[in-house]
């Protein structure tokens, strides 16, 4: 894993080093992929989701929470509600915040051609991230203006991921392929006979 411990900036032993924090999601625990990265300066935060196509809902096992539930009910009942909700579940490819203004990151500015600029900026640096750590992603973020180039690299993704499951048992109750209760590590790799 590349990287390094920030644990110490977060104990104030030791000051920040570096302009940028990255960050990344692949998968929820039942194996969809989501893939996502961040990157956070001091002031904003972009996001890039190469699965985010307005039809892709992001699973997690938030949907099973009281709150999660709530939303869901209140998105029938208020326009603003259901407006953030299907954000939420639904995202948008690329994301832009700016969390000295808007900390709960509840007006992605992406479209603003105020801050173009800054998504401009914090794409390059993304990109180089993403370069430099030969990040499976680099692939999909270098496309990511091709709507179509993103549906097959998810298409692909998916297959993967589905692949894997086959060759895998996980150590959860559950995943997308069925119940893997009895396996006794995280996950094994069956024998080859």
């Amino acid at each position: 894993m590349v990287g390094r411990s920030f644990y110490k900036v977060l104990t104030k032993e030791k000051e920040q080093v570096g302009e940028f924090v990255f960050a990344q999601f692949d998968e929820n625990a039942g194996g969809i992929p989501h893939p996502s990265r961040t990157i956070i300066s001091k002031k904003y935060g972009y996001i890039f989701n190469p699965w985010a196509n307005g039809r892709m809902v992001f699973k997690s096992a938030s949907a099973s929470h009281a709150t999660y539930k709530n939303m869901a009910k209140l998105s029938k009942e208020n326009e603003d509600i259901k407006a953030r909700f299907d954000f939420w579940v639904l995202r948008t490819k690329e994301e832009l915040y700016d969390y000295e203004s808007d900390p709960n990151a509840l007006n992605n500015l992406i479209d603003d051609p105020k801050y173009a600029e800054i998504a401009v900026q914090l794409r390059k640096e993304l990109g180089n991230h993403l370069k430099t750590t030969n990040d499976y992603v680099f692939e999909a973020f270098e496309n990511r203006e091709n709507a179509a180039f993103l549906n097959q690299w998810m298409k692909k993704q998916l297959i993967e991921v589905k692949n894997r499951q086959q060759s895998l048992r996980w150590k959860r109750g559950k995943n997308q392929s069925g119940p893997t209760k009895r396996n006794t590590k995280f996950y094994e790799i069956p024998s080859m006979k």
